[in-house]
């Protein structure tokens, strides 16, 4: 993949949200189709999405369905 590839914006952060499990994290919403990092699925624009470790350790974070962690949508700034 090229740098400019890259650096284009894929994605717009929307604000906190309430994790299923009761813990916050920061939603996101995509702006071009991404990957799941825990399933594989596509996460399509316009979905909302977390940004999470895909295993122990990982260093970087890879965006996170909310099929394999779901978000109270109401907490993640819907109608901004």
């Amino acid at each position: 993949m090229a740098i400019e590839e890259r650096r284009k914006v894929k994605s717009n952060q929307v604000g906190l949200a309430t994790l299923s499990a009761g813990g916050r994290t920061t939603a996101y919403r995509a702006i071009v189709e991404l990957m799941c990092g825990m399933c594989g699925q596509p996460i399509q624009p316009g979905a909302l999405f977390s940004r999470h470790a895909p295993y122990k350790g990982a260093i970087h974070l890879a965006p996170t369905c909310i099929r394999c962690r779901p978000l109270r949508v109401s907490d993640a700034g819907e109608g901004r």
